[in-house]
């Protein structure tokens, strides 16, 4: 994640089109007005990520190595 902001940074110290930062401007400034930093998205997958997210503090999900056993297991590959 830090690396990825660092990257982001980088590619913004470098840009000179003012369109360009003016698109970024409105971004920061449509986020900053959202609570929690919704961006808009549908209601329903709002809902899903958050108990995406719960499920996976509580330790309700499984590792990726287990569920490709259990397909693989099942479907006899």
């Amino acid at each position: 994640m830090q690396l990825e902001k660092y990257e982001l940074m980088e590619w913004l110290i470098n840009i000179n089109d003012k369109s360009i930062i003016s698109k970024i401007k409105k971004l920061k400034e449509s986020l900053a007005q959202e609570p929690n930093g919704n961006i808009g998205l549908p209601q329903e997958l709002e809902l899903l990520l958050d108990q995406s997210m719960n499920d996976s503090k509580s330790g309700k999900t499984k590792a990726h190595v287990d569920v490709m056993q259990e397909i693989k297991a099942k479907y006899n590959l």
